[in-house]
């Protein structure tokens, strides 16, 4: 079996149950999926998977990783080849959950006013500021999910 399946959740296993089976420590007890594997995952051939805080401020100074040149004070931006050995992966690209995100401002559709949603955060009455229907837009689903996979390269910290 490949160390790292990919799970029903999206990512590839990142952990193990207490008897040893693959899992998602991400999703536990959030999603069923986080511990089935997907036995009829999709292909990655031709993927590009980009760290999750690609183009924002990199806190730590790592040097050349993952395709990437994270520098103190600059900004992530590694990108590589799609695989599920790079930590925390997780598919994005057609069926996967992101089709059901809108591409103006990468909310699930449940959290929009026009889907069933509130536009509030979970349990309160607090506006999302970045909801793009709190701003006058409209949600718009991301048909075929997101051009690149996401992971974690730890331009953060592991901490």
């Amino acid at each position: 079996m490949h160390e790292h399946p990919m799970m029903k959740c999206g990512h590839a296993a990142n952990s193990v149950t207490d008897d040893d089976k693959p899992a998602c420590a991400i999703c536990a007890r959030l999603n069923e999926g986080a511990y089935e594997i997907d036995i009829s995952a999709p292909s990655l051939v031709g993927r590009k998977a980009r760290c999750s805080s690609y183009g924002a401020h990199a806190g730590r100074n790592h040097g050349p990783i993952y395709g990437g040149n994270c520098k103190r004070d600059g900004n992530c931006d590694c990108e590589c080849d799609s695989n599920t050995e790079l930590p925390f992966f997780e598919y994005c690209g057609p069926n996967s959950a992101y089709e059901n995100k809108c591409k103006n401002c990468m909310y699930f559709a449940d959290s929009h006013p026009s889907q069933g949603g509130t536009g509030c955060f979970v349990n309160s009455k607090k506006k999302m500021p970045d909801l793009c229907e709190n701003k006058g837009g409209k949600f718009e689903p991301c048909v075929g999910g997101l051009p690149f996979d996401n992971f974690y390269c730890g331009c953060c910290g592991w901490d």
